[in-house]
């Protein structure tokens, strides 16, 4: 069988077994819903069963939420074993190279098992027993097994391909196994690949230390305890000094402190004194515990640390060595500090010469010991002298044991130490090393411990050498060797490939990341602290160091050791350990954040903005599934936090490009962190952006605060701003009227024009019928203001959509709160606040008019069939808004594509429709009484205006594409006939004024002839007010010839434009053919308003009509 035969095969068990398991699973955890929550690929119909993919998909992406408590770590790596199989078996055709079948049939043949299926995990053993086979090179002859040895096949496959030469041999790491739920990687977990690019994870290829993964993460388990050390206790780690040294990485200061110590002790120059003074965490007790260590050793060869201070000295130990240790925190001022030949000693001078030179020693300073005043330089020197071997005194917490003191007892350990340090400088072979803190706070935070700090800090000052903690780069091998094992050949190879994989990442996009991320020089860095990136370790060792309760290199050392350990028990995949990674959601993570920080609101904003299983970052993750499956969100809320929280402030914010450099990870979208931070900032109540900066701080940013007002603005009242908005939207389209919001539609004027009634927002449109918006406008179509309506055929509504409204009300009272904020000058905003609040506004204010033109969106057009009753049919059409365009002008294009308004008629359909209408018997009809015909019955088209019919009606006039016009047109009618008759030939219509559309086949048979040179339309009849006669009969010359002409015509605002246009080209076009005309048309425009006009409005308008050329233009009150 081939390796595709054997992955296809084991596809299909996966299926068969593994969908109803995962099903259950996602059933049992998430709900009968689990479909739309659980993380599932993209790919996947919403009815569809689970294949292959997404039950392996399903596994590793649900893993915390589901699996983890069912599940060993050990399956989800199987199941990311199985799934790059199934990746290689899907997206080629050829073979499949050995290696990548062996992984993905052994991590089949263990995620199989896990879940039960025992019988196909069988099945697909076989196949691994197969390949295995084909993949071993020829074996000589077995021969019998040594003693104690073990057959091939005793120990499993994997050992026997392991001895074939299949696979790698086990390291010299012994890995035992932790408490539960996580378990120690065994070099078999090399075969459990990573899901970033083929990048291993961390976690395998560096393994952490015993103590970390068995959920040691206090920081006293990383405070190394003097006295504890003195006494053989505390675990090898700190007692024993090969494993000290061992877990020990010494650093440049610490060398430096060894050796000099080493050359004073040994009789070779040197300081007699050293002062260690660092913040909490800082390594003084470390440098006590290196010291005491080394001075205890026989033989300094047998430890690699200590090779170079041997070689610098010139001998590998410094002999028998009288070694004094003092801590103050283990010894209490009122219990004795030994007890000397069955005698208490009290004394500082009484407990350091007994422990220097015995009997001998406490009898030359016992007077002292029993008056309680300090014995001197001079007598504490002959103590130091008094064996002749080196003598080492280490001081831990001296402070802690002085401040306890008073009176004359205080008086007199401060007078001792300088005496004590006065006699150390006179005995070649004599050192004193002590630690003080560096802060008030350390040292007790009273004013006691601030003035034993101040004169220990004068007495050590005088005699002190410089001592300089872990620096730097340094820092990263002081953790990495106290919580990783060390890597061996294969660990250094997938260390190498991570790190040369980050830097061409960094290297071809380096406009992404901050200068030099791509450089030899920090893949130097990477290299050196892996498994955890350069930038967390320089964010807790600079940033979070300074944080009196952090303690320094203790603190990362603990905040590691809890990331790790959650890290593990999530099998995390992560190639490296970024300052994202960090899963603050973990109580143990959480806390050794929180402790440092000042102030109560850390905590709430961890649980709710940064990592809880209830927070914004993750609720963002469940709706958007581009952020789903990698945590996008709370990567960079975590990415920001780690780099911010410590300073709280501007100074401490992230930059994007330093972002990304927290974040992305090969082979992700590198823009994506950037825009979920974006979006982030904009609903977080702590996540402040300056600049394309951001940082958390603990005080409610503008976002809290609007969202505090934005709670107190009730509906009503962002009902009253939609309707203003809506309002303000003066572009109305081609519409004759628009009415915004009446109070009640049936409000609406009754008047033959095409009107728009835009909805309340109080009445919205839902499908089933029914609904508010339908019910207002039934009622509005029906009645006008408790009558009739007459012209029913003249409205359109539109009306909000009932599932949107809210989401409307939210963004307009959100535009409201950003408003009220940035006018409320008792905020006292700094200035980059105020722009921030006016930018919100801005912004808040857009979204909002976006938001109310996407909700009105139903277009309800009253409708009724010919001869189907009085029912009146709605017929809703949905508006698809471009946010270019008003509700008004979006309403009016799309009534114009449906063909439910027509901006023109034209003369045959016209013509059709009327003389399919035309009462039998009749010659004529009213003009108005068509008009009157198409505005108020529902079946008939549904015109723009009375131009748009009196166009028509012209039209069906003038000749036809027939040769024969169906009308004429008359003013009126007589005894004589009828009046001013006009066809075949252009007319004005005008409505009011009485003319009758005659049907020419009803005129009699002889015909009437067109009246010549007349004006139809004016309410005397004729265009000088005179008829003209009918075949020539009435003679001209006896008439005044008219040689002036004035007309009046008033003009509306909405649709005045269009009629002047016609008077133009109907009057003065006319009036122009006459020979010699002359002309003077003025235009006068008069506008009043009771609420008065703006002052940029009068500016606006006076400027309009200068550029105009008006010869008059003023605004009066």
């Amino acid at each position: 069988m081939s390796n595709r035969e054997a992955i296809g095969d084991l596809l299909e068990r996966v299926e068969r077994v593994g969908r109803p398991y995962v099903e259950m699973a996602l059933k049992g955890s998430l709900g009968a819903n689990w479909r739309a929550t659980a993380r599932l690929p993209n790919t996947l119909s919403p009815v569809s069963e689970l294949d292959p993919h997404a039950v392996l998909y399903a596994v590793i992406h649900n893993w915390r939420e589901v699996f983890a408590a069912t599940l060993k770590p050990e399956a989800r790596d199987a199941a990311s074993a199985v799934f790059a199989g199934r990746n290689t078996y899907s997206h080629s055709a050829g073979a499949i190279d050995d290696m990548l079948a062996l992984r993905a049939l052994s991590g089949g043949v263990d995620f199989l098992r896990a879940i039960g299926a025992k019988g196909e995990a069988d099945g697909v053993q076989a196949h691994l027993v197969a390949l295995m086979g084909r993949m071993a090179p020829p074996q000589p002859k077995p021969t019998a097994p040594e003693a104690g040895g073990t057959a091939a096949g005793a120990t499993g496959d994997r050992a026997a391909a392991v001895r074939a030469g299949i696979l790698p041999k086990p390291s010299g790491l012994i890995l035992t196994a932790p408490k539960a739920p996580p378990e120690k990687p065994t070099q078999d977990d090399f075969f459990a690949g990573g899901d970033v690019e083929g990048l291993r994870p961390w976690r395998i290829v560096s393994p952490p230390q015993d103590d970390v993964l068995e959920g040691r993460l206090d920081k006293d388990r990383f405070a190394a305890n003097l006295a504890a050390a003195d006494r053989g206790e505390g675990g090898d780690t700190y007692a024993n000094g090969d494993s000290f040294f061992k877990a020990t990485h010494l650093t440049a200061g610490l060398a430096l402190t060894l050796e000099n110590a080493a050359r004073r002790l040994s009789g070779q120059g040197g300081p007699s004194t050293v002062g260690l003074q660092t913040n909490f965490g800082g390594g003084k007790t470390h440098t006590l515990m290196s010291l005491l260590h080394m001075a205890r050793l026989a033989d300094w060869s047998r430890v690699d640390n200590l090779g170079s201070v041997a070689a610098r000295i010139g001998r590998s130990s410094l002999g028998e060595v009288n070694a004094a240790v003092f801590s103050g925190s283990d010894k209490g001022p009122s219990e004795p500090l030994a007890v000397a030949d069955g005698a208490a000693v009290r004394t500082l001078w009484g407990y350091l010469a007994w422990r220097i030179a015995g009997r001998e020693g406490m009898q030359l300073v016992e007077r002292s010991e029993l008056s309680g005043e300090s014995p001197g330089a001079e007598a504490f020197g002959r103590v130091l002298r008094l064996t002749g071997r080196p003598s080492l005194i280490l001081l831990d917490e001296l402070v802690v044991f002085v401040r306890q003191l008073s009176g004359e007892r205080y008086d007199s350990h401060i007078s001792f130490l300088q005496s004590l340090t006065e006699a150390a400088a006179q005995v070649p072979n004599a050192l004193i090393v002590g630690s003080l803190p560096e802060s008030d706070l350390e040292a007790g935070g009273t004013e006691k411990g601030k003035d034993t700090l101040r004169a220990l800090e004068k007495l050590f000052g005088r005699t002190q050498s410089a001592w300089q903690p872990a620096q730097g780069a340094e820092t990263y091998s002081v953790v990495r060797r106290r919580l990783f094992q060390e890597l061996d050949e294969t660990g250094e190879r997938e260390r190498r490939k991570t790190v040369e994989r980050f830097r061409k990442l960094y290297r071809e996009n380096k406009s992404d990341f901050p200068v030099g991320a791509g450089d030899a020089d920090y893949a130097d860095k990477m290299t050196e602290a892996y498994p955890v990136h350069p930038m967390l370790f320089d964010k807790l060792s600079n940033d979070w160091g300074i944080l009196e309760k952090f303690q320094r290199t203790r603190g990362v050392l603990s905040l590691l050791a809890r990331t790790i350990y959650a890290s593990y028990r999530e099998a995390s995949n992560e190639p490296l350990i970024l300052p994202s990674s960090l899963q603050m959601g973990d109580p143990q993570v959480r806390g050794g954040l929180i402790e440092p920080l000042e102030g109560p609101t850390w905590g709430t904003i961890v649980e709710s903005e940064v990592d809880g299983d209830g927070s914004l970052p993750a609720d963002m993750e469940a709706r958007r599934p581009r952020y789903r499956n990698d945590q996008v969100a709370r990567r960079a809320a975590r990415a920001v936090f780690m780099a911010s929280a410590p300073m709280a402030s501007e100074r401490g914010a992230i930059t994007a490009p330093e972002l990304r450099l927290a974040c992305v990870r090969p082979n992700e979208q590198i823009s994506i962190f950037g825009d979920a931070l974006r979006e982030l900032a904009e609903r977080s109540a702590h996540l402040y952006e300056a600049d394309g900066r951001y940082w958390f701080g603990p005080k409610p940013t503008l976002n809290k605060l609007a969202e505090n007002r934005q709670l107190d603005i009730d509906d009503d009242r962002a009902n009253e701003e939609i309707v203003r908005l809506l309002a303000a939207e003066r572009r109305s389209g081609g519409w004759g009227g628009v009415h915004p919001c009446p109070a009640s539609a049936t409000d609406v004027e009754d008047t033959p024009t095409s009107r728009l009634v835009i909805l309340r927002p109080a009445t919205p449109y839902a499908s089933g019928g029914s609904s508010p918006a339908e019910i207002e406008a039934q009622n509005a179509v029906q009645r006008r203001a408790g009558g009739q309506r007459k012209y029913r055929n003249a409205l359109v509504f539109l009306a909000p959509d009932a599932r949107l409204l809210d989401d409307c009300r939210r963004a307009v009272k959100r535009k409201l709160a950003w408003e009220s904020i940035a006018a409320d000058a008792a905020l006292e905003l700094v200035a980059s606040q105020r722009r921030d609040a006016e930018s919100r506004r801005d912004q808040a204010a857009r979204v909002a008019l976006e938001s109310i033109r996407k909700c009105w969106q139903h277009i309800l057009v009253p409708s009724q069939t010919p001869g189907g009753g009085a029912e009146i049919v709605l017929d809703p059409k949905l508006l698809r808004p471009t946010g270019q365009k008003t509700p008004s002008e979006a309403a009016w294009d799309r009534v114009v594509e449906e063909g439910d308004v027509a901006k023109a008629l034209g003369a045959a359909v016209f013509a059709d429709r009327i003389l399919e209408l035309w009462p039998a018997g009749q010659a004529h009809l009213p003009v108005d009484q068509v008009r009157d015909w198409y505005f108020e019955f529902l079946h008939m088209e549904r015109l723009q205006d009375e131009v748009t019919l009196a166009n028509a009606v012209a039209a069906s006039i003038a000749d036809m594409d027939t040769g024969r016009s169906p009308f004429a047109l008359a003013s009126g009618r007589s005894e004589a006939g009828y009046e001013n008759l006009q066809f075949a030939r252009a007319v004005q219509v005008r409505f009011g004024a009485g003319l009758l559309l005659v049907r020419r086949s009803e005129l009699p048979a002889a015909g009437e002839t067109p009246s010549a040179s007349v004006v139809i339309g004016s309410p005397a009849g004729g265009a000088s007010g005179a008829p003209v006669g009918r075949g020539g009969d009435q003679s001209a010359a006896t008439k005044p010839i008219p040689k002036r002409y004035n007309g009046v015509f008033e003009l509306d605002a909405v649709r005045g434009g269009i009629k002047a246009s016609q008077i133009f080209e109907s009057i003065v076009a006319e009036l122009d053919r006459a020979a010699g005309a002359r002309f003077r048309i003025v235009l006068e425009v008069h506008a009043e308003t009771e609420a008065g006009f703006d002052e940029r409005l009068c500016d606006d308008v006076s400027a309009n009509a200068a550029t105009l050329g008006f010869s008059r233009s003023d605004f009066s009150s």
